[in-house]
């Protein structure tokens, strides 16, 4: 009998010994299991309020860019928390440059010629359009930038230029040289150099920017792009203006020769097509003389009681 009590305490005894044990497994697994449950937690939190940023972010950007597309305005976009905005783009096709946010797959721009640094860190960006004509408006190019240098500069980069771009020496911008390129190709990264069109008023010259050939260009709204974009966005996207150059002016070609019919125009009418098949922006040395005779045509036809071709 006695035996029989001293198994029987043993046992309890051994009882609460694992029970004692258990509690203090459990306890170990239940803290664990709560403290991944809040990273876990936390983690998905982050991840929604970033994507909720990044949707935020690409709404306001694509609205902003449609209407900046046909109207000259300009506009600060703060998202109140620092979001990465990166542009892409693809020169084989006027549809291809995309943007991405905080790494979210990118949204197309339909066409849009948005001219940036291509990744830019920021909470506060500044946007502003400029009309591109040659002589006639082919598009609006929108600067997207988040400089802070840049957010309080003049839009008018010449007669007086800002002391900012005399030297270069606010690393991102370019020098700004009247003149023309001396030899064919580049020595500096970033140098735009400029002549002034006496009729339009409008620079043109060559822009220095990563490689040793000059991109040719013609109109202020492309040293506005060289400012505010980097070497791999500004290349893409010039050629990308160039092919809506080239559209733009077959249509007008097409138009002439619609004008052409009327027999009371078809003198100006083929002197106009003549001057458009001439037309060449990429020419520094003929623009200015071809962007005058295409102005002179167009005046011509008006006052012949045509219709002109813009």
């Amino acid at each position: 009998m006695m035996q029989m009590g001293l198994k029987l305490k043993s046992l309890i005894h051994n009882k609460k010994g694992f029970e004692i044990s258990f509690s203090w497994l459990f306890s170990i697994i239940a803290g664990m299991s709560i403290f991944l449950f809040f990273v876990w937690f936390a983690v998905q939190q982050t991840d929604l309020f970033g994507n909720l940023t990044a949707k935020v972010a690409v709404e306001e950007l694509d609205i902003a860019f449609t209407g900046f597309k046909s109207n000259l305005v300009g506009s600060k976009l703060d998202f109140g928390k620092e979001i990465e905005l990166e542009f892409k783009c693809d020169s084989s096709t006027l549809d291809e440059e995309r943007m991405f946010i905080n790494g979210i797959a990118g949204k197309k721009l339909k066409g849009n010629l948005v001219f940036a640094p291509s990744l830019m860190k920021s909470n506060e960006f500044k946007l502003f359009t400029a009309s591109w004509n040659a002589p006639f408006r082919v598009t609006n190019f929108i600067f997207l930038n988040s400089n802070k240098d840049l957010l309080d500069l003049s839009d008018q980069f010449f007669g007086e230029i800002p002391d900012i771009f005399n030297d270069g020496s606010a690393g991102v911008l370019p020098k700004i040289i009247p003149g023309t390129l001396s030899g064919d190709s580049c020595s500096a990264q970033k140098e735009i150099y400029y002549q002034i069109d006496p009729d339009t008023g409008e620079a043109y010259g060559g822009i220095c920017l990563g490689r040793t050939e000059p991109y040719p260009y013609y109109g202020d709204a492309f040293v506005y792009a060289a400012v505010f974009a980097d070497e791999e966005n500004f290349g893409c996207i010039h050629e990308n203006a160039l092919r809506k150059f080239g559209i733009m002016r077959e249509l007008y070609i097409e138009k002439v020769k619609a004008i052409r019919i009327i027999s009371s125009c078809s003198f100006e009418a083929d002197r106009m097509e003549s001057a458009l098949n001439k037309l060449d922006i990429t020419d520094s040395d003929t623009i200015s003389d071809t962007i005058k005779e295409v102005k002179e045509r167009n005046d011509a036809l008006l006052r012949e009681g045509c219709e002109g071709i813009y």
